[in-house]
């Protein structure tokens, strides 16, 4: 069932990307700013599976929002130490600039009253 989402497939996709990326950071972020990567994106995961399952979608697509920014802030801090390439981040932009526009493509379609499920 969870397959069947795009929004799904398209940040597990992104997850197991970030996952491989931020075990080369160095050891001496591990456990915060990467940790911070890693646990937000798991966060937004687990949210975005509430949401395929539950009627109620509106506050939990509001905090992947949220969440969304403050992860484009630790991405930045990631280039601005040079733990990843521009390469990379423009990568990273652009996957979190289209899951962006899912979550509020299907914000929009809740808060009209026509669910995408």
């Amino acid at each position: 069932m969870l397959d069947d989402y795009k929004i799904y497939r398209c940040w597990y996709d992104f997850l197991n990307w970030t996952l491989k990326k931020v075990d080369t950071f160095p050891k001496s972020v591990r456990y915060t700013v990467s940790g911070r990567i890693v646990n937000l994106s798991l966060d937004i995961l687990e949210e975005v599976i509430y949401c395929v399952y539950k009627k109620s979608r509106q506050v939990k697509m509001e905090s992947i929002n949220l969440k969304l920014d403050i992860l484009r802030t630790f991405w930045r801090i990631a280039l601005d130490n040079k733990w990843i390439s521009v390469r990379n981040y423009e990568y990273i932009c652009e996957q979190l600039n289209t899951f962006g526009k899912m979550t509020g493509g299907w914000l929009k379609s809740e808060t009209s009253g026509q669910s995408l499920s």
